[in-house]
């Protein structure tokens, strides 16, 4: 007994003389559907103007968002280095600061050091992102003095800004009751 054939249903089967299928296309492909056509030159050209306009102002938000984030990013590794010398303070009994580098080639190195001068930890600011820090005569100056934490959890009071290139800011101050860093909203400058 002879198994039924099985087809493709894109390609209609046809029979040839000796009795055998073949699967080629029956003829030139089916036209379009009715009424249907395919696009135009200048319809292809205004749907890449809109792409592109779109794109040209999407592109520089997302620039702004992603210097957002870096600042953002940058702030709470500042603050991580202020709790961990909180926390140094007050674990090891003993008096320890974070002190702000000089500025070389665009960037900045904050270490967290001891009262014996030797290093803990630190961090480097990247190219683009500043930072000042505000005075005891309330001036904002580049070159900040250390920020002290002592063995009872206090610390001295400081406050510090910073700034990335876009003018976003983020403005961080010290408790020095607590040592605690309170680090503000990100804000954008006028």
């Amino acid at each position: 007994m002879a198994r039924p054939l099985m087809r493709e249903a894109s390609r209609p089967a046809k029979f040839e003389s000796a009795g055998t299928v073949s699967t080629q296309p029956a003829g030139p492909p089916p036209p379009l559907a009715a009424g249907g056509r395919g696009f135009t030159l200048l319809e292809l050209v205004i749907v890449l103007t809109i792409v592109a306009l779109a794109a040209a102002l999407v592109v520089p938000n997302l620039a702004r968002a992603f210097a957002d984030a870096e600042l953002r990013l940058e702030a709470r590794a500042v603050a991580n280095l202020f709790l961990q010398a909180r926390e140094r303070a007050l674990y090891r009994a003993g008096t320890y600061l974070v002190v702000f580098g000089p500025v070389a080639g665009r960037q900045r190195t904050l270490y967290l050091a001891g009262e014996d001068g030797k290093v803990a930890n630190k961090i480097t600011l990247p190219a683009g992102i500043s930072l000042r820090g505000r005075t005891e005569q309330g001036e904002w100056a580049e070159n900040p003095p250390p920020a002290r934490f002592f063995p009872n959890g206090s610390s001295e009071p400081l406050q510090i800004d910073l700034a990335g290139e876009n003018k976003s800011h983020v403005q961080m101050r010290l408790d020095p009751l607590t040592g605690g860093l309170k680090v503000a909203e990100l804000y954008k400058e006028n």
